[in-house]
């Protein structure tokens, strides 16, 4: 198997700077004008790293030898020390209002923007590019509370990612779902929040027909769909709504709708079905392979939030924010270390497609961001991968099991009628009124038929399975075929 090779280091870089460039004791300190000592990295690198070896632990470094300016010992380490001071957010405001008063342009604000505009046009003297994300992610926390601090985190990038999407970065955009246990957490507000900030958000509380989300996308182009009270709008059986949510996550699906024909009749229309998709719920079952699309955010009741209002403290701070997430998003579009962003060690399969695009947001960014997106990105991982091992086998392999244990000793045929009963006994978190999904016997017999291949007999009028049917369905799952069914 072929190795990566390795990168060139932090201490490796100054000293192949110092080599190709000669000691930097020859030059002259760029701040001062003394005499300079060491090799600076001016932080100005957009394809900058960080090192790795324990000395120097995340401390950023460039493998550009032009990235580098001479500096003395002090004026290095006052350089470095303001530059960490700027990418946690922390700017000297009376130097930033000095630079504003001898000519820059901040145009209107509101209270609440003040210090990102501060942030914003000192980052842009130096030469570095906006970082609205972390603007966006102080916004959030002042009006929606989450039961992980990192939620909100998850939040921005995920708000950050359809612009980023709607710009041709990526090929899958995960699913969002906004849910907490309780009414009057805030879930609609933070849905809100998506609509406002996103690229072209369209909010849905009405009732979902089956070509709404298609016809949605083909008259407006992407969208982002936000869907309020999923638990009461969303119909599971509306194959157009689900096209959107399962197969629409992905770049270039399509789904096919009727729309009326020039002779009055109908004809069929293929409609691409891409878009980024956000639902608040406090809880809707959708189906096992839309769930593994989506990201979840969860939030908690707190009454310290205070109220949103964009009629006034927050009054076009939507359409500022927004419009600076796009440019950030058109920017970075074409960056290819964006495109072509670097995926984890150990994020394969949907844990890879959820979390890709939200990877290449942060790296648009970079800083902070990047380290703290791949750090969320294994840890929903770890948790899908507890959650799987917690649950077992799938419901369907399951059944076969729950089968084996209902069925009695000597019986040779049961009805469905009465299997059905037995199973909700045995198994009401599964197969009853908790599952949220009660089993009938239309429903056991299309899974016995659909995964099994066993259909019922009828005899003397009344449907149900013979022994060496059901056995079939047991050797499936490994229950040898000499077992004897249990006793109750």
């Amino acid at each position: 198997m072929t190795q990566r090779p390795k990168r060139v280091g932090y201490r490796a870089m100054h000293y192949r700077v110092a080599t190709e460039r000669g000691p930097a004791w020859t030059e002259t300190c760029a701040d001062c004008g003394e005499g300079a000592d060491e090799w600076s990295y001016d932080h100005l690198d957009p394809a900058e790293l960080e090192a790795e070896d324990a000395a120097n632990l995340g401390a950023p470094y460039s493998l550009d030898v032009e990235h580098y300016a001479p500096r003395c010992g002090s004026c290095h380490a006052r350089f470095d020390k303001q530059m960490a001071r700027e990418r946690q957010g922390i700017v000297d405001d009376a130097a930033v209002m000095t630079m504003i008063e001898d000519g820059a342009e901040v145009g209107p604000v509101m209270p609440i923007e003040f210090g990102w505009y501060l942030r914003k046009f000192y980052r842009e003297t130096r030469g570095m590019p906006d970082d609205p994300l972390s603007d966006l992610r102080e916004l959030l926390g002042m009006y929606i509370s989450t039961q992980d601090k990192a939620d909100l985190d998850v939040l921005a990038l995920w708000i950050a990612h359809t612009h980023l999407a709607a710009r041709g970065v990526g090929t899958v955009t995960p699913r969002l779902s906004i849910t907490a246990p309780s009414y009057g957490a805030g879930k609609s507000t933070a849905l809100d929040f998506v609509r406002r900030l996103s690229h072209r958000g369209e909010l849905i509380t009405s009732t979902v027909s089956d070509a709404l989300l298609p016809r949605l996308l083909q008259t407006e182009g992407m969208v982002t769909v936000c869907i309020d009270e999923a638990d009461r709008v969303l119909k599971a059986e509306n194959a157009g709504t689900m096209s959107v949510l399962n197969a629409g996550w992905q770049r270039g699906a399509t789904t096919w709708v009727n729309q009326p024909a020039s002779d009055g009749g109908w004809k069929p229309a293929k409609i691409e079905t891409f878009a980024p998709v956000a639902i608040a719920a406090n809880g809707t079952r959708l189906a096992a392979d839309v769930r593994q699309r989506m990201i979840a955010v969860r939030l908690i009741r707190s009454d310290d939030m205070p109220e949103a209002r964009w009629d006034g403290a927050l009054q076009g701070v939507d359409d500022r924010l927004r419009a600076r997430l796009g440019a950030m998003a058109e920017r970075a579009s074409h960056d290819v270390r964006v495109r072509n962003v670097r995926i984890p060690d150990g994020l394969e399969g949907r844990d890879r497609d959820r979390w890709s695009l939200l990877l290449a947001t942060a790296r648009a960014v970079g800083g902070p961001w990047v380290t703290k997106a791949e750090a969320m990105a294994l840890a929903d991982r770890d948790a899908r991968a507890a959650e799987a091992a917690a649950l077992g086998v799938a419901p369907n392999h399951q059944l076969a099991f729950d089968l084996f244990a209902v069925w009695r000793e000597g019986e040779t045929t049961v009805s469905t009628t009465e299997l059905v009963e037995r199973l909700i006994v045995h198994s009401p978190e599964l197969w009853g009124v908790p599952s949220g999904k009660v089993l009938t016997a239309h429903s056991l017999s299309y899974r016995l038929r659909e995964f099994y291949g066993v259909t019922p007999e009828q005899r003397n009028r009344v449907r149900g399975y013979s022994l060496s049917d059901i056995r079939k369905v047991w050797r499936a799952v490994s229950i040898p075929y000499d077992t004897e069914a249990p006793t109750e």
